[in-house]
Order: C-alpha cells, then structure tokens, then sequence
C-alpha cells in the first residue's frame, strides 16, 4: 500500500505542474497584448488585458505596475495609486513604483504624500535625477522654494543634460511670488539650456525663456519667444500663454509684483 500511495502522488503532480505553467503562460499573453495596447495608444484595451492576466495570476507585479502606469496616463489617479500600492505589497524595493505613484498624488494636489514617496524613491536609487525633480516641483508647488532649488540642483547635478529640470529651476527663478528667490540673469541662462536640449521645440520651455527675458526687462525678447510659444501650444494651453504675452506687449513682467 505504501508504494502504491507514493506511485499516484507522482503521477498527480506533473498535472498540477501543467496546469500552473498554463495560467502562467496565460497570464503573460494578456500582459504582453496589454503592452502592445499602450505602445498604440489603446489604453482602455491595455487596461482590460492587465486585468485579465490579474484575474488568472493575483501576484502578477508587472501588471500592477504597468496598469497602474497606464491609469496615470489616463488621469485615473485614485485607480493608478491602488495599484502602485499593491505593487509594493508585492515588492517594497521597487523605487519607480514609489516615484510613479508619487506622480500620481502629486497630480491630485496631494503634495505632502508625493513628496513621501519621492523620498522612498530615492532612498532606494539615490541618484534618481526624475525623482529629485519631481519632488522640488512639488516643493514648489507647496512654496518651499528653497528645498526646490536644491532638489532641481541635484537633479542636473546627476544629469547635466536633463532639460526638464533646467526648465523647472529657470521658471522658479523667473516667476516665484517671493521676490527674494527671483533671478531673472540665471534664469535667462537656465532656460536657454533647455531650449537648445530640446531643439527650440518645446513650447514650455519657450514659454519659461520668454518669462525669463520679462523678469530682466528685456520685453523684445520676451515677446518674441512667447509669440513662437504660442505657435506651437496645443489650443486649450494657449489662453493663459497670451494673457502673458499681453503683459509683455505693455512692457510688463509676469507674474506682476
């Protein structure tokens, strides 16, 4: 009887092996058609296969992560923090899980609780450049302009060509509401930087450059590149860049003191 006994155990477990290794194979289909969705654009159907492939394998990291990700890009904030918190159950050491969610709190107004996450994000991978940034852009945000100029710092010291936080720092210097921070000659500079990193072809950038000119007086300059800002901003982003372009038309800096 014992030998028969050990005989069906082994005869059970290559069927239950076939049968795990088929759920996870799957699982992997629906994540990876998933992938495709998102790299089309498709993100309603992405969000359905990594559903699915969540539905057959709960543990699925990848699938929180890139479902959550793919909810972020759709502005279903509070959907892409859920899954970014079930990620991390899963694996805590996963520092663009904290960053990535943390952009997801940032974009609810939730400053305090974006700004805990860039922190474990860069506990984690203390030369995270992106994650340096995104958290002075939220110090910003909270008008803690000195902790953003040291994070915006940091960012370019780790990244010298990372155009972005030139942007950042530029417009921070040029625009802050306390006149003590604002330096329009750095500024200038600053946003040139991230004008020719970004081949002039962002509006943004444009936009912070010409605020920068104003800031120094210089309003050819700054009326110049705002106009050229307005020629490539998408039509719902162009109400408030001409309300600037107005100020610097009558020789005037924005914000006004």
């Amino acid at each position: 009887m014992k030998n028969a006994s050990n005989k069906t155990n082994w005869t059970i477990l290559p069927i239950v092996l076939f049968f795990l290794l088929s759920c996870v194979k799957d699982a992997a289909f629906y994540f990876n058609r998933g992938n495709d969705y998102v790299d089309k654009g498709k993100y309603d159907q992405a969000i359905s296969d990594y559903t699915k492939a969540l539905e057959i394998n709960p543990r699925y990291f990848w699938a929180y992560v890139n479902r959550g990700t793919t909810y972020g890009r759709k502005g279903q904030y509070n959907e892409a923090i859920s899954d970014f918190t079930k990620a991390l159950e899963i694996n805590p050491r996963y520092a663009a899980a904290y960053y990535n969610r943390g952009l997801a709190y940032h974009n609810r107004g939730q400053y305090d609780e974006a700004i805990s996450d860039y922190n474990k994000a860069l506990e984690i991978d203390p030369r995270d450049a992106l994650a340096y940034c995104n958290r002075g852009f939220a110090y910003d945000n909270k008008g803690q302009y000195d902790q953003a100029i040291s994070d915006y710092t940091k960012a370019l010291e780790i990244n010298p060509r990372y155009a972005a936080a030139y942007n950042e720092l530029a417009w921070l210097l040029a625009t802050a509401k306390e006149p003590r921070i604002r330096n329009g000659k750095k500024a200038v500079e600053l946003a040139l930087r991230a004008c020719e990193l970004s081949d002039w072809k962002n509006p943004d950038y444009l936009d912070t450059l010409a605020a920068a000119y104003a800031r120094v007086d210089d309003f050819g300059n700054a009326t110049k590149w705002q106009e050229k800002a307005l020629q490539l901003f998408e039509k719902g982003e162009k109400a408030e860049a001409q309300e600037r372009l107005n100020l610097y038309r009558e020789h005037r800096p924005w914000p006004l003191d």
